[in-house]
């Protein structure tokens, strides 16, 4: 029998502190893939971020609710214009390939250049590979979809412009 994997309804939080904590957490890992960006490329490049979207375990009751993403989408338009270089979709949902679709034709080139939907073992092996460069770590995380060798309290401790990197103790 699987381990059962608790929610934040088991914690006793209402659907409003969820929704916010989403929201939250989309803020603070956009702002710090942009300070780690802007800090190692000394200022000098654009800081564009790389976006995963893994839908390979993806269960409609753990998504947020319509309204959260599309309030999350609205902000990140206006907070964060021209940010996005890549975005890649991991085994997107039916019916966001068919949304997809139906957008793609007023879409502008610059912006479908910038999406990128992998389906399959090798499709999405490959663009993971792609958005890992080197980092050995990084890719077998992405492939996996397995980041519970990231300690969370370690990773809001480092400085805000740092990767992540486990912390010796």
């Amino acid at each position: 029998k699987p381990p059962r994997v608790l929610s934040p309804e088991d914690y006793g939080c209402t659907s409003e502190e969820i929704d916010e904590a989403f929201l939250l957490t989309q803020i603070y890992t956009a702002e710090r893939a942009m300070a780690t960006t802007e800090f190692h490329s000394r200022g000098t490049t654009e800081e564009k971020v790389t976006v995963v979207f893994d839908f390979r375990n993806y269960v409609r009751k753990n998504m947020p609710s319509t309204s959260t993403v599309i309030a999350m989408i609205r902000m990140v338009q206006r907070c964060y214009p021209e940010r996005l270089g890549v975005l890649v979709v991991v085994d997107a949902p039916f019916w966001m390939r068919a949304v997809y679709n139906m957008v793609w034709p007023f879409l502008s080139a610059a912006t479908r250049d910038k999406l990128r939907f992998a389906s399959g073992r090798d499709a999405v092996g490959e663009e993971l590979r792609k958005i890992a460069g080197g980092n050995e770590e990084l890719r077998v995380m992405l492939e996996d979809g397995d980041i519970s060798s990231v300690d969370l309290t370690d990773y809001t401790r480092q400085p805000f412009y740092s990767p992540y990197e486990p912390l010796t103790k």
